[in-house]
């Protein structure tokens, strides 16, 4: 990179790192010299990330957005969360970045292309030709998201072309029992279980979520599975288990400040139809018992320990904190055969960044915990990055991915059955549906599981994604993951019909408690699922609150811009001297062009004679034919 900075003479130049350079310092370094205008990281497939870690989000993610701000006098970046984070993803870079993965690929760029024509020998620049690279990636988005959205809303025939959309999705969500507003809810009765989908790196298509979410995710998913099986054999006190799975959480909370607002204005999970006889009820944020959020639960230590975060701002009230001392209780006397433990975090730290940090806006009376892998700093070395990809075989920590999750989901499966219940039961999940389900997210082959509830993408179609992707998207569209993750949860909550074929599996008029979902479960076969797992928008509030102030910072406000689509080529580039001389004699051979073509029109009765047929005026004369009656 010296050299290219120092010495390079043929400028712009298009840059080609590997993963170890790929930071802020070398970016800035390349941004500043203003000799480059393009560059491309190499990063074959499987290979492991920085060994000193590397996450393109900030170190306390998330930031400006949660519970803490200066009125709560409590720092919520106090600990510093992500120490990885350079925050490259909220830096403005002049040039475009593109991921080279495929191992034919590299080797074209750096054997075909660079070490051909274009390695300097003895230190010295090669001559002319070199290799050249074009890398079209044209974005239409205007400066920020107030005038982008401004400008996308002016859309007329003389601008018919969208510049930006808002980040959007579908949170997922289900009750254990079936809730109808014939009864509506009781104050204090549900218990939220929840995770985040979504994460996001510094290139399309390559948002893995590690354990940035998927752990948690496939945590929930087993819990949630595990519990539903029980569920007609548990004793109902009065008391219910919803399980949301939050979309655009990676972007300022977009899922779950959803979610509230929805709440706060009466319209969650949807607005009352009288004309339906069977929906479900009303939900509000009082409705709450127990919050238990599944953060990053994946990576183990030394000594396998699950912490559980506390909020130092809700526990203030002795009712709240009674509740969440009662909740640690729980969770810690469920005592597993490996030695995994549940410790409280600091009551003195904040929470880490979480959906959870949404509700307490909305609500501080909320009991609740995050529970995570960590006590301060990510134990996630590659948070929010494309490095970020479990290593489900990995033998550097105490307990494997797998265990880790599956005594995670054991716990919190456990104490939710005694919460529900008030009786305590020896209940565990599915290690065999974890390690299945790990392996889907993480590698999107060999995938037993979601081989069955796809979106019709099919089997085939997943398992040839490199990666998952866990981007959350734009609105008016559910991503491709989410549509899998929505079928592959109704699929392992729900019911199989048998005998009911594509044309009546679909909700009835009179009752939207229960979805029905036709899921291909092979090539040939498909099958209707009766569940009571349910989608509604994970868009930010502020794209729908007329006239909302941008610089509050209330709710986000990340848009994606339109774009053309992006393509990268390679070719051999000739010195400028021979640019020159081709132009230049294309241009000669233009204008002798022109006098031959006048010599020839101006002699044509000459050299063209008409062989008696009247003289040639040279030119082409039109008449109009008419006809009368």
């Amino acid at each position: 990179m010296d050299w290219l900075l120092q010495n390079g003479p043929h400028t712009p130049y298009i840059a080609v790192i590997n993963s170890s350079f790929f930071n802020v310092n070398t970016l800035t370094k390349l941004q500043k010299s203003r000799k480059v205008n393009g560059l491309i990281l190499i990063s074959s497939d499987g290979e492991p990330g920085p060994e000193l870690g590397f996450s393109p989000d900030q170190s306390c993610p998330n930031r400006g957005h949660g519970l803490y701000d200066s009125e709560s006098f409590v720092d919520g970046c106090k600990v510093d969360w992500n120490p990885y984070g350079e925050a490259m993803f909220f830096k403005d870079w002049s040039f475009p970045m593109f991921l080279v993965r495929e191992q034919s690929d590299i080797h074209s760029l750096l054997e075909t292309c660079y070490a051909k024509f274009n390695a300097p020998i003895d230190g010295n620049a090669r001559s002319w030709p070199l290799c050249a690279a074009e890398l079209l990636s044209n974005m239409f988005a205007a400066r920020d998201a107030e005038t982008c959205i401004r400008r996308s809303n002016m859309v007329t025939n003389l601008n018919p072309v969208k510049v930006c959309d808002p980040l959007g999705d579908y949170n997922i969500w289900a009750p254990l029992f079936s809730m109808n507003k014939s009864e509506p809810v009781q104050n204090r009765s549900l218990v939220f279980v929840t995770a985040r989908h979504d994460a996001f790196s510094m290139f399309d298509n390559f948002v893995p979520g590690g354990d940035s979410s998927v752990t948690g995710l496939v945590t929930l998913l087993a819990v949630s599975t595990a519990l539903s099986k029980v569920a007609q054999d548990m004793k109902f006190n009065g008391k219910n288990v919803v399980f949301v799975i939050f979309n655009g959480e990676a972007f300022d909370y977009i899922g779950s400040s959803r979610i509230v607002y929805d709440m706060q204005q009466n319209v969650f999970p949807n607005h009352l139809d009288g004309g339906i006889a069977s929906q479900p009820p009303l939900i509000s944020l009082s409705h709450i018992s127990h919050f238990i959020e599944l953060n990053q639960v994946g990576i183990s230590g030394p000594n396998p320990v699950l912490w559980a975060h506390t909020d130092p701002l809700s526990t203030k009230n002795s009712a709240v904190n009674s509740t969440v001392q009662q909740l640690i209780s729980t969770l810690q006397k469920q005592r597993l055969l490996n030695k995994f433990i549940v410790q409280p975090s600091s009551a003195e730290n904040p929470l880490p960044p979480s959906s959870f940090q949404s509700f307490l806006k909305g609500d501080l009376e909320i009991p609740g915990l995050v529970l995570t892998d960590h006590d301060g700093s990510y134990s996630n070395k590659y948070y929010n990055s494309f490095f970020d990809v479990l290593k489900l075989n990995s033998s550097d920590s105490s307990l494997s991915v797998v265990e880790y999750v599956h005594s995670t989901a054991t716990v919190v499966l456990r104490t939710v059955y005694e919460l529900v219940t008030g009786q305590t039961r020896e209940l565990e999940p599915s290690k065999k549906l974890i390690a299945d389900l790990l392996t889907c997210y993480s590698t999107g082959r060999n995938c037993s599981v979601v081989r069955r509830p796809t979106v019709k993408l099919q089997s085939d179609k997943l398992s040839k994604l490199r990666l998952p992707n866990m981007y959350v998207g734009v609105d008016f569209s559910m991503s491709e993951m989410s549509g899998i993750t929505t079928n592959l949860f109704s699929y392992l909550v729900g019911t199989e019909l048998s005998g009911v074929g594509i044309g009546d599996c679909h909700n009835p008029n009179d009752n939207t408690i229960f979805t029905y979902r036709w899921i291909p479960i092979n090539e040939s076969t498909s099958v209707c699922v009766k569940s009571m797992v349910n989608v509604t928008r994970a868009v930010s509030p502020a794209f729908d609150i007329p006239d909302y102030d941008y610089s509050s910072a209330r709710y986000s406000t990340w848009t994606e811009s339109v774009w053309d689509e992006h393509s990268l080529r390679i070719f051999l580039k000739p010195s400028v001297r021979q640019e020159v001389a081709t132009l230049c004699i294309g241009i000669a051979i233009l204008l002798v062009s022109f006098v031959v073509v006048w010599f020839l029109n101006k002699n044509s009765d000459i050299l063209f004679p008409s062989n008696g047929m009247g003289p040639s005026t040279g030119s082409i004369s039109t008449s109009v034919v008419a006809a009368s009656c």
